[in-house]
């Protein structure tokens, strides 16, 4: 199962959402239009809106497995929406934040642009998504995003944080990617559930879901950054050369003497930028493949995969109380997909 075999479930809503979206995007000066319709062709496998209208079919479908009901308003579009443009302002943010050259595997805005240029498109984007939640005149819906765009700034702050001092434990780890990554998630699930009318119960249930399937899709992608020969757009051994400590190292580590850890900490602070010369870029190769081969000598790719496919499974058993639906089996497959994904 894919993500595209998943919107395939709920082509009406989903094509009400690409509407929207895209209606949403007009922008009155050239440079802007022409850096909206650059920065669209990036957008990915849109997870998170297909997630909040999962949620949205699954609170008002019928309890049987024909699907039935499964109503979704412009409420819960406009939320679907306003979480990709949210996610997509933040990616912008980041690539600043980050020096990042590439994302999705094309020239990022800023490299094609310039650094203000991604700030003020994912200013822009974020304005946008403001815009869009007023719509719904739904208090609930609004707190759930203001309290995630709240968390995304303090789960970077926080990463900054232990980027520099290289110190970031397994409890330091879960915490930046909640902030940072599962916080979407549940805002997204959370305002779908208020947009249907659903009780408390259903809406605890969806933000749990989404805060486990959350923490999955950032295990994953922490992951790809140790899988070189997989075409996930991501640049390998950029996570090293930021100076992040995730998963599969975290993992390493748990296995190693606390000599090994200083020894392995030490070449992560000797790597360079990526605008380093040809000699300091051939010596960064030759250390990310040193840690490489330090984490699969030490398990951490086993370690990371056996914690996600925890994760996954916390998301499946939260949709417990949720009643049965094809939708509802759509959302166990979309936790399956990304506790799997290969890209």
């Amino acid at each position: 199962m894919d993500v595209g075999t998943i919107k395939q479930q709920i082509p009406e809503s989903w094509k009400a959402f690409e509407t929207l979206f895209y209606n949403s995007l007009s922008a009155r000066y050239e440079l802007m239009k022409e850096i909206i319709n650059y920065s669209i062709k990036r957008t990915g496998k849109q997870v998170r809106p297909l997630l909040g209208l999962l949620l949205a079919h699954a609170l008002t479908a019928e309890e049987d497995n024909t699907g039935r009901g499964g109503a979704v308003n412009d409420s819960a579009i406009r939320c679907a929406v306003a979480s990709e443009m949210i996610h997509t302002a933040t990616l912008l943010h980041d690539d600043v934040a980050d020096e990042a050259n590439m994302r999705r595997g094309i020239p990022s805005v800023r490299s094609l642009y310039s650094p203000s240029a991604s700030v003020l498109l994912g200013d822009f984007w974020l304005s946008r998504a403001v815009a869009t939640l007023i719509e719904t005149k739904n208090f609930d819906i609004f707190s759930c995003f203001a309290r995630s765009i709240e968390d995304l700034a303090e789960g970077e702050m926080l990463e900054m944080q232990k980027t520099a001092d290289l110190e970031t434990s397994y409890d330091d780890y879960i915490r930046i990617i909640r902030h940072k990554t599962a916080s979407l998630f549940e805002a997204t699930a959370a305002s779908s559930a208020y947009a249907v009318n659903a009780p408390a119960e259903m809406v605890n249930a969806a933000r749990e879901y989404a805060c486990h399937l959350g923490l999955s899709f950032q295990m994953r992608d922490d992951i790809f950054d140790y899988s070189p020969n997989l075409n996930t757009g991501k640049v390998p051994g950029s996570d090293l050369l930021e100076g992040k400590i995730t998963l599969p190292l975290l993992g390493a580590f748990a296995s190693s003497s606390k000599e090994e850890t200083n020894r392995i900490k030490e070449k992560i602070r000797s790597l360079e930028s990526e605008s380093a010369s040809e000699t300091a870029r051939d010596r960064n190769a030759s250390i990310i493949t040193e840690i490489y081969d330090f984490i699969t000598e030490k398990g951490g790719i086993e370690y990371s995969n056996r914690i996600l496919s925890e994760e996954a499974g916390k998301a499946v058993d939260a949709l417990s109380v949720i009643p049965d639906s094809k939708y509802r089996q759509q959302l166990v497959s979309l936790a399956i997909y990304v506790g799997s994904r290969t890209i």
